[in-house]
Protein backbone atom coordinates (compact mmCIF):
# COMPACT_ATOMS: atom_id res chain seq x y z
CA UNK A 1 0.00 0.00 0.00
CA UNK A 2 1.41 3.41 -1.40
CA UNK A 3 1.82 5.91 2.06
CA UNK A 4 0.08 9.13 2.35
CA UNK A 5 1.89 11.57 3.63
CA UNK A 6 0.88 14.22 5.42
CA UNK A 7 2.26 16.63 8.39
CA UNK A 8 0.75 14.37 10.80
CA UNK A 9 2.69 11.47 9.28
CA UNK A 10 5.20 9.88 11.72
CA UNK A 11 9.03 10.28 10.79
CA UNK A 12 9.59 6.60 11.54
CA UNK A 13 7.19 5.73 8.69
CA UNK A 14 9.09 7.77 6.18
CA UNK A 15 12.38 6.09 6.95
CA UNK A 16 13.58 5.15 3.24
CA UNK A 17 11.46 7.59 1.64
CA UNK A 18 12.94 11.03 -0.15
CA UNK A 19 10.42 14.13 -0.04
CA UNK A 20 10.21 17.62 -0.62
CA UNK A 21 8.39 19.75 1.64
CA UNK A 22 7.20 23.26 0.54
CA UNK A 23 5.52 25.98 2.80
CA UNK A 24 2.33 27.64 1.64
CA UNK A 25 2.22 29.80 -1.04
CA UNK A 26 3.47 32.89 0.04
CA UNK A 27 3.73 32.42 3.47
CA UNK A 28 7.48 31.14 5.50
CA UNK A 29 10.50 29.96 3.65
CA UNK A 30 9.54 30.34 -0.04
CA UNK A 31 12.46 27.45 -1.35
CA UNK A 32 11.25 23.90 -0.78
CA UNK A 33 13.43 21.39 1.16
CA UNK A 34 14.44 18.01 0.11
CA UNK A 35 14.32 15.34 3.20
CA UNK A 36 15.92 11.62 2.90
CA UNK A 37 14.84 9.41 6.12
CA UNK A 38 16.42 6.58 7.33
CA UNK A 39 16.11 4.36 10.31
CA UNK A 40 19.05 4.49 12.20
CA UNK A 41 19.67 3.30 15.94
CA UNK A 42 15.86 3.11 16.72
CA UNK A 43 15.88 6.73 15.42
CA UNK A 44 15.39 8.26 12.15
CA UNK A 45 18.02 10.03 10.28
CA UNK A 46 17.17 13.18 8.54
CA UNK A 47 19.25 14.64 5.54
CA UNK A 48 18.08 18.06 4.61
CA UNK A 49 18.57 20.85 2.63
CA UNK A 50 16.74 23.48 0.43
CA UNK A 51 16.57 22.04 -2.95
CA UNK A 52 18.76 25.09 -3.94
CA UNK A 53 21.40 24.36 -1.65
CA UNK A 54 24.23 21.97 -1.94
CA UNK A 55 25.14 20.92 1.95
CA UNK A 56 22.67 18.69 4.20
CA UNK A 57 22.41 19.03 7.18
CA UNK A 58 22.13 15.53 9.08
CA UNK A 59 19.76 15.44 12.64
CA UNK A 60 18.77 12.35 14.27
CA UNK A 61 14.64 12.26 15.30
CA UNK A 62 12.31 10.02 17.57
CA UNK A 63 10.31 7.70 15.35
CA UNK A 64 6.79 8.79 17.25
CA UNK A 65 8.09 12.89 15.89
CA UNK A 66 5.49 14.04 13.12
CA UNK A 67 6.41 15.71 9.82
CA UNK A 68 4.64 18.94 10.65
CA UNK A 69 6.73 19.12 14.29
CA UNK A 70 9.72 18.10 12.19
CA UNK A 71 9.23 20.94 9.85
CA UNK A 72 8.80 23.47 12.65
CA UNK A 73 11.14 22.84 14.38
CA UNK A 74 14.12 22.05 11.76
CA UNK A 75 12.91 23.48 8.48
CA UNK A 76 10.75 26.53 10.21
CA UNK A 77 8.03 25.77 8.30
CA UNK A 78 4.97 27.05 10.11
CA UNK A 79 2.43 25.48 7.70
CA UNK A 80 3.21 22.94 5.51
CA UNK A 81 1.63 23.69 1.82
CA UNK A 82 2.84 20.42 -0.10
CA UNK A 83 4.53 17.48 0.58
CA UNK A 84 6.35 15.56 -2.78
CA UNK A 85 7.45 12.16 -2.44
CA UNK A 86 10.55 11.92 -5.42
CA UNK A 87 12.86 8.87 -6.37
CA UNK A 88 15.60 10.85 -4.54
CA UNK A 89 18.60 13.08 -4.25
CA UNK A 90 22.38 13.44 -5.30
CA UNK A 91 24.31 16.09 -3.33
CA UNK A 92 27.88 15.29 -4.73
CA UNK A 93 30.17 18.24 -6.31
CA UNK A 94 27.98 20.90 -4.00
CA UNK A 95 25.04 20.92 -5.81
CA UNK A 96 21.65 19.55 -5.51
CA UNK A 97 19.97 17.43 -8.16
CA UNK A 98 16.44 15.76 -7.83
CA UNK A 99 15.38 12.80 -9.45
CA UNK A 100 11.96 13.63 -9.88
CA UNK A 101 9.05 11.28 -11.30
CA UNK A 102 8.38 11.90 -15.05
CA UNK A 103 6.09 14.61 -15.67
CA UNK A 104 7.32 16.37 -12.62
CA UNK A 105 9.16 19.53 -13.02
CA UNK A 106 10.59 21.50 -10.05
CA UNK A 107 7.98 24.03 -10.81
CA UNK A 108 5.60 21.85 -9.42
CA UNK A 109 6.99 21.58 -6.15
CA UNK A 110 5.95 25.10 -5.36
CA UNK A 111 2.65 25.71 -4.04
CA UNK A 112 0.52 28.21 -6.08
CA UNK A 113 3.35 28.82 -9.11
CA UNK A 114 1.30 26.83 -11.79
CA UNK A 115 -1.93 28.78 -10.42
CA UNK A 116 0.10 32.08 -10.41
CA UNK A 117 0.85 31.72 -13.92
CA UNK A 118 -2.95 30.86 -14.93
CA UNK A 119 -1.31 26.87 -15.99
CA UNK A 120 -3.42 23.97 -15.02
CA UNK A 121 -1.52 22.13 -12.22
CA UNK A 122 0.54 18.98 -13.42
CA UNK A 123 -1.29 15.18 -12.39
CA UNK A 124 1.56 15.12 -9.63
CA UNK A 125 1.10 18.54 -8.46
CA UNK A 126 -1.69 18.59 -5.56
CA UNK A 127 -2.41 19.53 -2.23
CA UNK A 128 0.40 17.86 0.36
CA UNK A 129 1.50 15.44 -2.21
CA UNK A 130 -1.02 12.81 -1.80
CA UNK A 131 -4.40 13.70 -3.49
CA UNK A 132 -4.44 14.51 -6.93
CA UNK A 133 -6.42 17.23 -8.41
CA UNK A 134 -10.21 16.62 -9.27
CA UNK A 135 -10.85 17.08 -12.98
CA UNK A 136 -14.33 18.69 -12.55
CA UNK A 137 -16.81 19.97 -9.88
CA UNK A 138 -18.46 16.44 -10.16
CA UNK A 139 -15.16 14.61 -9.51
CA UNK A 140 -14.61 17.12 -6.74
CA UNK A 141 -18.34 16.06 -5.11
CA UNK A 142 -17.50 12.73 -5.75
CA UNK A 143 -14.42 12.70 -4.01
CA UNK A 144 -16.45 13.72 -1.09
CA UNK A 145 -19.64 11.88 -1.13
CA UNK A 146 -16.91 8.41 -1.37
CA UNK A 147 -15.41 9.94 1.99
CA UNK A 148 -18.58 10.29 3.60
CA UNK A 149 -19.47 7.06 2.49
CA UNK A 150 -17.13 5.50 3.61
CA UNK A 151 -17.26 7.04 7.07
CA UNK A 152 -20.20 6.24 7.24
CA UNK A 153 -19.73 2.70 6.79
CA UNK A 154 -17.22 2.64 9.24
CA UNK A 155 -19.21 4.75 11.30
CA UNK A 156 -21.92 1.10 11.34
CA UNK A 157 -19.46 -1.22 12.24
CA UNK A 158 -19.32 -1.77 15.49
CA UNK A 159 -16.19 -4.02 16.01
CA UNK A 160 -14.29 -1.38 14.17
CA UNK A 161 -15.58 1.41 15.92
CA UNK A 162 -14.15 0.04 19.00
CA UNK A 163 -10.78 -1.08 17.49
CA UNK A 164 -9.87 2.20 16.17
CA UNK A 165 -12.14 4.63 18.12
CA UNK A 166 -10.01 7.51 17.72
CA UNK A 167 -11.87 8.12 14.17
CA UNK A 168 -14.73 9.00 15.87
CA UNK A 169 -13.41 10.70 19.07
CA UNK A 170 -13.88 14.40 18.05
CA UNK A 171 -11.05 15.34 21.17
CA UNK A 172 -8.66 13.93 18.47
CA UNK A 173 -7.21 16.67 16.81
CA UNK A 174 -7.00 14.54 13.04
CA UNK A 175 -10.44 13.14 13.73
CA UNK A 176 -11.95 16.72 14.46
CA UNK A 177 -10.03 18.59 11.55
CA UNK A 178 -12.03 15.88 8.97
CA UNK A 179 -15.54 17.30 10.94
CA UNK A 180 -14.69 20.47 10.69
CA UNK A 181 -13.56 20.39 7.16
CA UNK A 182 -16.67 18.54 6.30
CA UNK A 183 -18.55 21.63 8.11
CA UNK A 184 -16.48 24.21 5.74
CA UNK A 185 -17.80 21.93 2.65
CA UNK A 186 -21.36 21.89 3.44
CA UNK A 187 -21.76 25.43 4.20
CA UNK A 188 -19.85 26.42 1.16
CA UNK A 189 -20.47 24.22 -1.19
CA UNK A 190 -23.97 26.11 -2.82
CA UNK A 191 -22.23 28.88 -3.35
CA UNK A 192 -18.86 27.29 -5.21
CA UNK A 193 -20.60 24.91 -7.36
CA UNK A 194 -21.47 27.63 -9.78
CA UNK A 195 -20.65 28.42 -13.08
CA UNK A 196 -17.65 30.91 -13.09
CA UNK A 197 -17.72 31.25 -9.04
CA UNK A 198 -15.22 28.53 -7.33
CA UNK A 199 -14.09 25.68 -9.21
CA UNK A 200 -10.41 26.35 -7.74
CA UNK A 201 -11.87 26.70 -4.67
CA UNK A 202 -14.49 23.14 -4.86
CA UNK A 203 -11.44 21.57 -5.99
CA UNK A 204 -9.30 22.22 -2.83
CA UNK A 205 -12.36 21.83 -0.53
CA UNK A 206 -12.58 18.33 -2.10
CA UNK A 207 -9.35 17.29 -1.73
CA UNK A 208 -8.61 18.54 2.11
CA UNK A 209 -11.70 16.59 3.53
CA UNK A 210 -10.30 13.62 1.31
CA UNK A 211 -7.13 13.77 2.57
CA UNK A 212 -8.42 15.06 5.93
CA UNK A 213 -10.40 11.56 6.23
CA UNK A 214 -7.47 9.57 5.23
CA UNK A 215 -5.26 11.25 7.86
CA UNK A 216 -8.04 10.56 10.46
CA UNK A 217 -8.36 7.20 9.85
CA UNK A 218 -4.95 6.03 9.05
CA UNK A 219 -4.33 8.42 12.62
CA UNK A 220 -6.84 5.78 14.38
CA UNK A 221 -5.99 2.63 12.85
CA UNK A 222 -2.28 3.25 14.36
CA UNK A 223 -3.27 4.27 17.46
CA UNK A 224 -5.83 1.09 17.73
CA UNK A 225 -7.41 -0.14 20.75
CA UNK A 226 -4.32 2.43 22.69
CA UNK A 227 -6.98 4.92 22.30
CA UNK A 228 -9.15 3.85 24.98
CA UNK A 229 -8.18 3.94 28.82
CA UNK A 230 -5.86 1.44 30.12
CA UNK A 231 -8.59 -0.08 32.15
CA UNK A 232 -11.60 -0.37 29.53
CA UNK A 233 -8.94 -2.36 26.45
CA UNK A 234 -10.08 -5.97 27.70
CA UNK A 235 -13.86 -5.01 27.92
CA UNK A 236 -12.88 -3.84 24.30
CA UNK A 237 -11.29 -6.91 23.18
CA UNK A 238 -14.49 -9.11 24.39
CA UNK A 239 -16.75 -6.82 22.77
CA UNK A 240 -14.99 -6.86 19.32
CA UNK A 241 -15.05 -10.84 20.10
CA UNK A 242 -18.73 -10.97 21.01
CA UNK A 243 -19.69 -8.41 17.85
CA UNK A 244 -18.18 -10.44 15.35
CA UNK A 245 -20.55 -13.77 16.76
CA UNK A 246 -23.51 -11.31 16.72
CA UNK A 247 -23.15 -11.48 12.75
CA UNK A 248 -22.11 -14.56 12.37
CA UNK A 249 -23.59 -17.54 14.97
CA UNK A 250 -25.90 -19.51 12.62
CA UNK A 251 -29.37 -18.98 14.88
CA UNK A 252 -31.21 -15.89 15.37
CA UNK A 253 -31.47 -16.62 19.13
CA UNK A 254 -27.57 -17.00 19.46
CA UNK A 255 -27.27 -13.71 17.29
CA UNK A 256 -29.45 -12.04 19.51
CA UNK A 257 -28.16 -13.32 22.45
CA UNK A 258 -24.62 -11.93 21.50
CA UNK A 259 -26.32 -8.36 20.36
CA UNK A 260 -27.47 -8.09 24.05
CA UNK A 261 -24.10 -8.99 25.76
CA UNK A 262 -22.50 -6.32 23.25
CA UNK A 263 -24.62 -3.56 24.44
CA UNK A 264 -23.64 -4.42 28.22
CA UNK A 265 -20.36 -4.50 27.52
CA UNK A 266 -20.77 -1.08 25.91
CA UNK A 267 -22.65 -0.01 29.10
CA UNK A 268 -19.43 -0.80 31.05
CA UNK A 269 -17.52 1.08 28.88
CA UNK A 270 -20.07 3.91 28.73
CA UNK A 271 -17.19 5.74 26.21
CA UNK A 272 -19.27 8.80 24.26
CA UNK A 273 -16.83 7.83 21.43
CA UNK A 274 -18.36 4.48 21.65
CA UNK A 275 -21.61 3.29 19.95
CA UNK A 276 -24.03 3.26 22.75
CA UNK A 277 -25.62 -0.03 24.51
CA UNK A 278 -29.13 1.12 22.66
CA UNK A 279 -27.44 2.23 19.19
CA UNK A 280 -25.18 -1.04 19.21
CA UNK A 281 -27.91 -3.64 18.78
CA UNK A 282 -29.65 -2.15 16.34
CA UNK A 283 -26.03 -1.21 14.10
CA UNK A 284 -25.29 -5.24 14.52
CA UNK A 285 -28.97 -5.86 13.20
CA UNK A 286 -27.57 -4.12 9.75
CA UNK A 287 -29.39 -0.69 10.63
CA UNK A 288 -27.20 2.43 9.35
CA UNK A 289 -27.38 5.82 11.67
CA UNK A 290 -27.15 8.97 10.26
CA UNK A 291 -24.08 10.87 9.61
CA UNK A 292 -22.05 12.56 11.64
CA UNK A 293 -21.23 13.55 14.88
CA UNK A 294 -20.56 17.13 16.90
CA UNK A 295 -17.75 18.71 15.46
CA UNK A 296 -16.69 20.24 18.62
CA UNK A 297 -16.18 17.16 20.87
CA UNK A 298 -18.91 17.62 23.45
CA UNK A 299 -19.80 14.28 22.63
Amino acid sequence: MILKVTPQTRMGELAGRTIVVSSTFLTGPLTPFVLVCREQAGQVGVRHSPINAGTPQSVLVPEQRTLGHFAIDRLQIETIGRITPILGVDWSGGSVRLRLPNGLTTEDLYPGLRELHGQTASMHSYILGAVEAPSSPDVARQRVDAAKETYGALLSDVAYRIENSALFDNAVPESKEFQLRLMQWDDQIAHLDRPGVGGAALDALAREVALAFDTARANAERLGLSHLPLTARRTARQAIKVSALARTSPTEGERAAARDKVAKLLSRLALYYLPSPRSAPLLLGGQIPQLPQDPTGAG
